[in-house]
C-alpha cells in the first residue's frame, strides 16, 4: 500500500490547537457537551449503506466521537493502469497533492492545516483511496477540500514535473526493503495482468508520463458507479447529504475524450488511447516462481495459493481461519513466538538460526493470496519452507478444540481491528467497492461462529489443489525451486 500526506493538522492560533487537542483526547469516549462543540452529543448509529441515484455508493458509521473521518475509495488501483503505462496509479496518488481547479497546492494545505484536518491519499492494487480526518464541527468546511482533490484534479505539467522527486524517493525506499520487494514480486509471479502490476512506477517510466496522460485517466475512472465514500463518527443522512452536495463528478463521464496519448519507452514510442474499462477483467491467476537475488544475509520468502476474494465474504472469513490455524504472527511484542503457532512449531523444529514465519493472506476485489511467509538465515530456507509446506498440508492435523481457538483468535482480531475508526472506515470502503455491501463486526463474527470444521479442511484442500507460487528475495544461495519444495 502506497500513502501520499497532502495535510497534516496544523492551527492557526493557540486557541485552535487546544480545541482540536480537547477533541482528539475525546476520540476515545462519546462526545460531551463543552465550549468547542455547539451541538448536542450526537447518537449512535449502527452502520449504514445507501446507493444514490448517480449510482455513487455511501456507507458510515456513527460512533458518537468528536473526531470524524471520510475515505473516498475510487477503482483505480494498480489493476486498472493501461498496460502502456505501468506505474500510472502511482504517479496519480502521487499528483494527490497538487492544485485543483478549486485551489491552489498552497492554498488546499493551507486551508485543511487551518481547520486541523489530516488528508492523505494511498493506493492498493484494486483502488486508490483519499482520506479525510477532522473534527465534527469543521467537517463541512473540511469535506470539500477533500471533493476538489477527487473531483477537480487539474494536473499542471510543471506541478507533475516537480513532483517526480517524491517518486524517486519511493523507488529508493522499495529498494532498501526486501520484505516489500518480496510483496511485488510475489504478485508478479503469482497473476496475469492487472493484480501483476506493481504499486510502484518503474524508473524507466517515471520521467514518461505526462499530465496529459493522468489528466485523460482520471478523466475515465473517476466516475460514481467507480466511487465508494465512506464514514466514521458522522450521520448517515449527513455523509448522503455532502456527497450529494460536493461529489459530482463533472468530468465527461463515459464520453470519449479524443486524446490520443503517447508513451515514450526508451527506444520505441507507443500511440495509443487508454481505455479503463478495459482493465476491469477479473483476476487471472496463474501461479508460478520468481526469485530476486541481492547481496544480504537474509533470505525472504512467501509460498501461497489462490483464496477467494473480498467480493465472498464467506469464504475469505474461512480462509482466515485457516490462517488461524496454521498460525500467524506473535500478539506478544518481543517474543519468539515459537510456541504460538503450528507453523513456528515446525520452523523451531529445523531451524539453526533465528527465524520468523507466519501465516499471510493478501486480499483484492476478486481473488486473495493466502499462505506464509518467511525471514531466516539463508540455510536455513529449505527447512522452513518445507516445514511450513506440511502444516498448509495438514500433517499435524486440526480438530475441534483447534478450530474454537482459531475462532477465539480471529473474532479478538476483528474486535480489535474496529476499534480504531480509521481502520473501520477504510475497510468499510474496500468492503463497499468489491462486493457492492459491508459486512459489520458483528455480522463478521456471526459467520465466524458458523464455520464448520468440514468447512475449514474443504476449503484448505480446495486452495492447495491449485498451482502454488513461489517467491523470493534476498540470500538465495540455498532458495529450492518451486518443483522441488512441492515434490512429496
Amino acid at each position: 500500500m502506497n500513502t501520499m500526506l497532502i495535510a497534516r493538522r496544523g492551527f492557526a492560533t493557540a486557541k485552535a490547537a487546544q480545541a482540536a487537542a480537547a477533541a482528539q483526547r475525546k476520540e476515545t469516549s462519546p462526545v460531551a457537551r463543552s465550549p468547542s462543540f455547539d451541538h448536542p452529543p450526537p447518537a449512535k448509529q449502527e452502520l449504514k449503506v445507501t446507493r444514490l441515484p448517480n449510482d455513487l455508493l455511501v456507507a458510515s458509521e456513527d460512533s458518537g466521537f468528536a473526531l470524524t473521518r471520510i475515505s473516498v475509495a475510487v477503482k483505480a488501483g494498480a489493476r486498472h493502469e493501461p498496460v502502456e503505462l505501468p506505474g500510472l496509479s502511482h504517479v496519480l496518488r502521487n499528483a494527490a497533492p497538487l492544485a485543483t481547479k478549486q485551489c491552489t497546492a498552497f492554498g488546499l494545505s493551507r486551508n485543511l492545516e487551518q481547520l486541523g484536518a489530516n488528508l492523505r491519499a494511498i493506493t492498493t492494487r484494486d483502488l486508490t483511496v483519499y482520506s479525510l480526518e477532522v473534527t465534527r464541527d469543521n467537517l463541512h468546511d473540511a469535506v470539500k477540500f477533500l471533493s476538489y482533490v477527487v473531483t477537480q484534479q487539474e494536473f499542471k505539467p510543471w506541478e507533475v514535473l516537480d513532483a517526480r522527486e517524491r517518486l524517486l524517493v519511493d523507488l529508493a525506499i522499495l529498494k532498501k526493503h526486501p520484505e516489500i520487494r518480496l510483496v511485488e514480486n510475489l504478485h508478479k509471479a503469482a497473476y496475469n495482468g492487472g493484480l501483476s502490476n506493481s504499486l510502484y512506477a518503474p524508473e524507466f517510466a517515471v520521467k514518461h508520463i505526462k499530465a496529459d496522460m493522468l489528466s485523460d485517466y482520471a478523466q475515465r475512472v473517476f466516475k460514481p458507479n467507480r466511487v465508494v465514500i465512506s464514514g466514521g463518527n458522522v450521520g448517515h443522512d449527513e455523509l448522503l447529504s455532502l456527497a450529494q452536495k460536493y461529489f459530482k463528478f463533472d468530468n465527461g463521464g463515459e464520453q470519449d475524450t479524443g486524446v490520443i496519448l503517447t508513451s515514450k519507452i526508451p527506444g520505441v514510442e507507443v500511440a495509443f488511447k487508454p481505455d479503463a474499462s478495459a482493465n476491469d477483467k477479473p483476476a487471472k491467476y496463474v501461479g508460478g516462481e520468481i526469485h530476486e537475488d541481492s547481496v544480504d544475509q537474509l533470505a525472504y520468502a512467501a509460498f501461497v495459493t489462490e483464496g477467494p476474494g473480498l467480493n465472498k465474504p464467506k469464504d475469505l472469513i474461512t480462509m482466515q481461519l485457516v490462517q488461524q490455524v496454521i498460525g500467524v504472527e506473535p500478539h506478544i511484542k518481543w517474543s519468539a513466538g515459537q510456541n504460538a503457532s503450528e507453523l513456528s512449531k515446525a520452523a523451531a523444529g529445523v531451524a539453526q538460526n533465528p527465524f520468523a514465519v507466519s501465516g499471510v493472506a493478501f486480499c483484492h476485489a476478486d481473488s486473495s493470496l493466502s499462505g506464509f511467509s518467511v525471514v531466516s538465515h539463508a540455510k536455513d530456507l529449505p527447512n522452513i519452507l518445507k516445514a511450513g509446506l506440511e502444516v498448509l498440508r495438514g500433517k499435524s492435523g486440526v480438530d475441534e478444540k483447534r478450530l474454537q481457538a482459531a475462532k477465539n483468535r480471529l473474532i479478538s482480531s476483528i474486535l480489535m481491528a474496529h476499534e480504531s475508526s480509521a481502520d473501520s472506515v477504510l475497510d468499510a470502503a474496500v468492503q463497499a467497492s468489491a462486493s457492492g455491501n459491508v459486512l459489520s463486526a458483528n455480522e463478521a463474527i456471526k459467520i465466524v461462529e458458523k464455520v464448520s470444521l468440514s468447512e475449514i479442511i474443504a476449503l484448505a484442500k480446495k486452495s492447495l489443489s491449485s498451482k502454488p507460487t513461489l517467491a523470493a528475495v534476498g540470500n538465495l544461495s540455498h532458495c529450492p525451486r518451486l518443483d522441488e519444495l512441492v515434490a512429496k
